[in-house]
């Protein structure tokens, strides 16, 4: 199969056909094709272990849900440390404060997490 969504989305997701088996290739020709992988329809429900494309490595990122649920202790710990710093704003929600945790896990922890949320914020305002 040459072209069409298969190929779009292919490239899309940087799938390597070179470490992709042919069974694997055929399992997601038949989900683009069918329409039930779609790069652009949001994340994709799965989990670590369950065997899926998502845990061979199929070239999709982690899980937005999954990472909010791993880190749901992580992420009230960072919002109660804002305090009064973070507005009650439905921009400022549980992704926005996501987005830095992971950034900064490596590279300073939770201190660097929250004074970054904290100069955003007022770069924001």
């Amino acid at each position: 199969m040459s072209g069409g969504k298969y190929e779009a989305c292919r490239s899309d997701c940087q799938i390597s056909m070179k470490k992709m088996g042919a069974q694997q290739e055929n399992e997601l020709k038949t989900k683009v094709e069918s329409g039930t992988h779609n790069v652009l329809a949001g994340p994709v429900k799965a989990s670590v272990g369950d065997g899926n494309e998502f845990d061979r490595g199929g070239g999709m990122r982690l899980n937005i849900d999954t990472l909010l649920t791993e880190r749901k202790s992580e992420l009230s710990t960072l919002r109660d440390k804002l305090g009064a710093n973070l507005p009650k704003s439905p921009e400022y929600d549980d992704i926005f404060l996501l987005r830095y945790l992971l950034s900064w896990e490596k590279r300073g922890g939770l201190k660097e997490a929250v004074r970054s949320v904290i100069a955003t914020v007022k770069w924001r305002t």
